[in-house]
């Protein structure tokens, strides 16, 4: 079976750290969401998780990954994106594309996860990415829940739904 598209989800404070450069939205609804924090600076291991079938996703929040997985590396893709799924059989897909500095702020990459109650969090999409058998683009959705409790740039929990 292909899948061509992946839901991460992450619990966050709603306030972030900014790092050296900064991943906002505001909404026209004026809210604004600034997840600077959660972005994985080179050098730190790209965010993981897996799926209830085995299959592996590594990422970075408003950014490439800081590695391309080994799986990736021996399959000869070695292309710098926000995302990657490995699966259980060894095969690795690279999952969307960032759009340089203009994509952290583009109204086409981010969406409120529930219009009636923003507060909720924010959702990151990245599309574009390898192509599946039939030539539609993979794409990666990142949800990213709020939790003022969870500490600046803390996910409680973060897991993959298909």
């Amino acid at each position: 079976m292909v899948r061509c598209g992946l839901l991460v989800l992450l619990v966050l404070e709603a306030s972030t750290l900014v790092r050296t450069q900064t991943c906002s939205h505001t909404f026209p609804s004026g809210y604004s969401f600034d997840l600077s924090g959660l972005r994985r600076p080179p050098g730190e291991r790209d965010w993981y998780a897996d799926d209830r079938n085995g299959n592996m996703y590594y990422f970075n929040i408003c950014g490439d990954a800081n590695n391309v997985p080994e799986a990736c590396v021996s399959l000869r893709k070695s292309i710098s994106a926000p995302a990657y799924e490995v699966s259980k059989e060894g095969d690795c897909f690279w999952l969307g594309q960032m759009r340089g500095i203009s994509m952290l702020t583009a109204s086409r990459e981010w969406e409120l996860i529930d219009e009636t109650e923003p507060a909720a969090g924010v959702e990151l999409y990245y599309f574009d990415g390898e192509q599946c058998p039939g030539g539609v683009a993979r794409d990666v959705r990142i949800q990213l829940f709020c939790d003022p409790e969870a500490g600046v740039g803390k996910p409680l929990d973060y897991y993959v739904l298909e």
